[in-house]
């Protein structure tokens, strides 16, 4: 397959993409505040940077400042379970400080292009 010079190589993948992020570097995160199996708060958050613990931990807190909700304490394994499974939930006892919620859930949104053929 041959890569232009418009087109780049995916660091991860090794796919070629043209002009758009690669779902694997581009970091888009649904974060929800949720009491039993009602929503309370969401909001989304985008970033171009890489998927690194320190990218996620950066994201968790700014997603947790814009929902207003404490930032939870983030161990090794809640970053490997979102990297390996696009999907984290943080619980009451994650936090520092008394909560309201029930949990906490953090998932990678993944869009997939349509084909090219697609109609609506």
């Amino acid at each position: 397959m041959e890569v232009s010079k418009a087109e780049k190589n995916c660091v991860r993948c090794s796919l070629a993409i043209k002009g758009e992020l690669c779902y694997a570097i581009a970091m888009k995160i649904w974060a929800k505040v949720m009491k039993g199996d009602k929503i309370l708060r969401d909001a989304i958050y985008e970033d171009g940077a890489q998927l690194t613990p320190a990218a996620y931990k950066r994201a968790l807190q700014e997603v947790s400042y814009t929902l207003d909700v404490s930032t939870p304490v983030t161990l090794p394994s809640h970053y490997k379970h979102f990297e390996r499974f696009n999907r984290v939930k943080y619980l009451p006892r994650d936090f520092v400080e008394d909560v309201d919620f029930t949990a906490y859930i953090l998932e990678r949104v993944v869009e997939k292009k349509k084909p090219e053929n697609y109609y609506v």
